[in-house]
């Protein structure tokens, strides 16, 4: 029977790519365990398992080598047009290194069987083997001070911030992908989201990108618009964590760092998905909890005692952050005092959602 021939789209967030032509490229392995796949993984427990992971796999070494045609059945293991559009899912959430795999894809098909992937390309040849060059280079200087002696929760959070510190939010041809976080600096929700995910990947831990809507926190007057942050598990619990809305401006927050379903939802919204994403319901590895500045109630001695030598507090209040505030300004003689300055003084706070960063400086 005659094979038949569709495009189609890929709908990203924010932004389309220009579609260039393609060539074989070098294979470009990267060194993650499968284990690490919540995609694959998740896969791997459905209705015609066996399928849907040959056609994924395919796909993974295919795109790693540029193959402008990629078989996703055989004789005996046959997907669905709907079971690709699940399977390119999860295999674009789980590999986003893959960033010159551009918005778009052709598939030939007999009947109900898809036969073949025609991956649409952004970049090939030594273009593209330069970008990867490029790429590994910023890599291995993001993740440098990672060691096999740190805990997931130390790792993540080096990269969180490491991360943030080197990348700025701005429109830009590559910011949709990790290619324009980790190499040109330049990122929108979709980059962060890649960037902190890839590079999580290569410490040895697991994330999965969420898609979604949010607004930015420091926006009273923003909308809600299209929006990408990750799941992230640590010791064995997923977490959320909004890379994007963590950093504004010259400052780095912490207040969507591992974070729970509650949390998270109370201004983010998830695009449903036709497979089971991971429950976030531990507080053990947030920020906060770990540091011990989660306060639901707070005294003079208890806010006092969360001051460091540089005279900063950095706390997430589960309460009114209003009412705090103007305790706060109320007290704020005593609680210089308290911490050891004389004479005349300054204070500052800075708020993202609920967390609260409180600064006394002497004149």
């Amino acid at each position: 029977m005659l094979k038949k021939a569709l495009i189609i789209l890929l709908c990203p967030l924010l932004c389309s790519f220009s579609l260039m032509g393609c060539s074989e490229a070098d294979t470009y392995e990267i060194p993650l365990n499968s284990e690490l796949l919540y995609g694959r993984n998740i896969l791997s427990t459905m209705p015609n398992s066996k399928a849907l992971l040959y056609a994924y796999d395919n796909i993974v070494s295919g795109v790693n080598k540029s193959l402008k045609e990629i078989p996703v059945s055989n004789n005996t293991l046959h997907i669905s047009k709907e079971e690709l559009i699940m399977v390119m899912d999860t295999y674009r959430r789980d590999h986003v290194e893959h960033f010159w795999f551009g918005n778009s894809y052709n598939y030939t098909y007999n009947d109900e069987t898809i036969i073949n992937l025609k991956p649409q390309y952004t970049m090939s040849g030594y273009k593209l083997k330069e970008a990867k060059q490029k790429l590994e280079e910023k890599v291995l200087k993001l993740l440098d001070g990672i060691t096999s002696s740190m805990s997931e929760y130390e790792k993540e959070l080096l990269i969180h911030d490491s991360l943030a510190q080197s990348t700025v939010y701005v429109e830009s041809k590559n910011s949709h992908n990790l290619y324009g976080a980790i190499v040109e600096g330049k990122a929108v929700c979709e980059g962060y989201a890649e960037a902190f995910q890839y590079l999580l990947n290569r410490a040895g831990i697991s994330s999965f990108i969420v898609i979604g809507n949010s607004k930015n926190p420091s926006d009273k007057d923003g909308t809600s618009q299209a929006h990408a942050w990750n799941l992230v598990r640590i010791d064995n619990e997923y977490y959320h964590v909004d890379l994007t809305w963590d950093d504004q401006k010259n400052h780095t927050y912490h207040s969507y760092f591992n974070v729970s379903d509650d949390v998270i939802l109370q201004d983010h919204e998830i695009t449903p998905t036709n497979y089971q994403l991971p429950a976030c319901n531990s507080s053990t590895a947030n920020y906060f909890v770990k540091n011990d500045t989660y306060i639901t109630d707070y005294t003079l001695d208890e806010i006092v005692a969360l001051f460091d030598k540089s005279n900063k507090a950095n706390l997430y209040l589960d309460g009114d952050v209003e009412a705090f505030l103007s305790w706060y300004k109320n007290n704020i003689v005593t609680i210089a005092e308290k911490i050891g300055i004389k004479g005349s003084f300054e204070y500052s706070s800075e708020i993202l959602g609920n967390e609260i960063v409180l600064t006394i400086t002497t004149e």
